[in-house]
C-alpha cells in the first residue's frame, strides 16, 4: 500500500458526524462502560480462483458459505445474551470483479475482469450480499474499503462507494431495518462514549494533526483499517510505505493512550496465533508502539497458505469488546472443519 504525505486521510469526525443525534442524546445518558463488536475481513466473495471453470467457482462458494457461517455465529451469540454492538466489516468484498455502469454519480472504471469468473453485475452483488446481512439479529454495520474493493487502490474509483450507497438504499426498506455506514476518509462516528474512525486501503494517511483535531478531548478511540502498520509476514517488509516524517507523526498519534485498538486484516496467513493477540505480532512490529495496539481479524476466505501451497486453516472472526481505557477481550471465532 503507496501512501504519501499528501495522502494520510483519517477523517473530519466532527464535520461529518452523520450520527450527530447519537451525540446529541449521549449528554442525556451515561455512556456505556464498553463496546463489542464483531470484526470481519477479507471474504472476497466475488473474486475468482485463478483456476479453470467450473473448479474456479469453488471458492467464491465456499467463501459464501464463510460469511453465512460467521452470520450464524454471530445471531447465536447475539441471541443466547452477548450484547453485541455493531458488526464492522474492514475490506476485500472483491469487488474489482464487479460490474459497474460508468456515471457521473459513479465514477467506476471497469471491472478487472478475470477469465474464470465473468463480473457480477452491481446490482445482484449488492442484494445477495444484503440479503446475507439482512439475517444478522445486530442491525449496525460498518464498511471500510481494502485493496481488492477499488483497483489498484485508485481512491478515485467510486465502486465501493456506490456499492455502499445500494446497500443502504435497499437496507432502508427492509422489514427491520439496518444500519449500514462506512467508516473512511469521510466518515467517523460517535457511538456509546467511543469514536470509531476509519482508514482507507485508498488512503490511509493524512497529517497526523487530524487525529488531534478529531479527538481534542482524547475520548476513547478505536481506528479500523484494512492493511494493518506491520510488516508482511510473507515477505517480511512494512505494508505501509511511508515518509519519514508523516510515519513520526503517525506513530505519536497512533501512540496516545485514548487510541484503545487499531484493527485490521489482509493478512491471510495460517498462523492461528498472529489473530486476535496483539501481543503475538512483536516479530511484524515496524513501531511496537503501534503493533501493540494492532488486532488482526483471520480472513473468512480461503487462500494460499504460503510456501507449502495449503489453503489457510486460520479462517474466522474477532468478537472484541473495549472499555473506556483499553481492549478487554478479543477473541476468535474460528472457522472449523473447513479447507
Amino acid at each position: 500500500m503507496k501512501v504519501t504525505r499528501a495522502g494520510l486521510l483519517v477523517v473530519s469526525c466532527l464535520a461529518f458526524l452523520s450520527v450527530a443525534g447519537i451525540r446529541a442524546r449521549s449528554s442525556r445518558y451515561t455512556p456505556s462502560p464498553e463496546l463489542t463488536f464483531a470484526h470481519l475481513a477479507d471474504a472476497h466473495l466475488f473474486e475468482a480462483s485463478g483456476e479453470a471453470p467450473p473448479t474456479s467457482y469453488r471458492p467464491a462458494t465456499e467463501n459464501w458459505n464463510a460469511l453465512h457461517w460467521s452470520i450464524d455465529r454471530i445471531n447465536t451469540l447475539a441471541r443466547s445474551g452477548k450484547q453485541i454492538d455493531f458488526l464492522v466489516y474492514t475490506g476485500d468484498l472483491g469487488l474489482q470483479n464487479v460490474a459497474f455502469s460508468d456515471s457521473k454519480t459513479c465514477p467506476a472504471k471497469g471491472a478487472h475482469e478475470q477469465d474464470e469468473i465473468p463480473p457480477a453485475p452491481e446490482r445482484s452483488a449488492s442484494d445477495k450480499l444484503l440479503a446475507e446481512l439482512d439475517r444478522l439479529a445486530v442491525r449496525t454495520v460498518f464498511f471500510v474499503s481494502g485493496n481488492n474493493d477499488r483497483p489498484d487502490e485508485d481512491g478515485t474509483d467510486g465502486r465501493f462507494d456506490c456499492f455502499l450507497l445500494r446497500l443502504q438504499e435497499t437496507a432502508q426498506v427492509l422489514n427491520r431495518p439496518l444500519r449500514i455506514q462506512e467508516l473512511g476518509p469521510d466518515h467517523c462516528f460517535a457511538l456509546k462514549g467511543f469514536r470509531l474512525l476509519g482508514l482507507s486501503s485508498a488512503s490511509v494517511n493524512k497529517t497526523a494533526s487530524l487525529i488531534r483535531q478529531q479527538v481534542p478531548s482524547g475520548e476513547p478511540t478505536l481506528l479500523f483499517a484494512h492493511v494493518p502498520d506491520l510488516k508482511d509476514p510473507s515477505r517480511q517488509q512494512p505494508a505501509w510505505h511511508l515518509e519519514h516524517s508523516v510515519r513520526r507523526e503517525w506513530e505519536a498519534e497512533a501512540s496516545r493512550p485514548n487510541i484503545l485498538g487499531i484493527f485490521a486484516g489482509h493478512f491471510q496467513d495460517s498462523t492461528r496465533s498472529l489473530y486476535g493477540n496483539s501481543g503475538a505480532l512483536t516479530s511484524l512490529a515496524v513501531d511496537s508502539r503501534v503493533a501493540a495496539k494492532t488486532y488482526l481479524a483471520p480472513p473468512l476466505a480461503a487462500s494460499d497458505g504460503g510456501e507449502g501451497g495449503q489453503p489457510t486453516a486460520a479462517r474466522g472472526f474477532l468478537l472484541v469488546t473495549a472499555n473506556q481505557t483499553g481492549i478487554a477481550s478479543s477473541v476468535v471465532q474460528w472457522l472449523e472443519g473447513v479447507r
